[in-house]
């Protein structure tokens, strides 16, 4: 999957804060997942459609963690 590098959201997050959501949301992100979105957060993907077991996916942008949740980021 190709992503558009310029929509990543700055600051990234840190394994503290990743740790943060984690245990707000109640859930346990993958390893790679948590790299993903340590180097890839918000990211908006060009390529965006994607199949599984015969059906068609759209991914509009992915997870985006700030320290701030209040800040306003597109």
């Amino acid at each position: 999957m190709r992503m558009n590098v310029n929509t990543v959201v700055l600051p990234l997050p840190s394994d503290e804060l990743l740790d943060a959501v984690e245990r707000s949301l109640r859930v346990s992100f993958p390893e790679v997942y948590r790299i993903f979105i340590k180097e890839n957060n918000g990211v908006v993907p060009i390529t965006n459609v994607f199949s599984f077991k015969q059906q068609e996916y759209l991914i509009e942008k992915f997870l985006c963690v700030l320290d701030d949740s209040e800040s306003d980021h597109n």
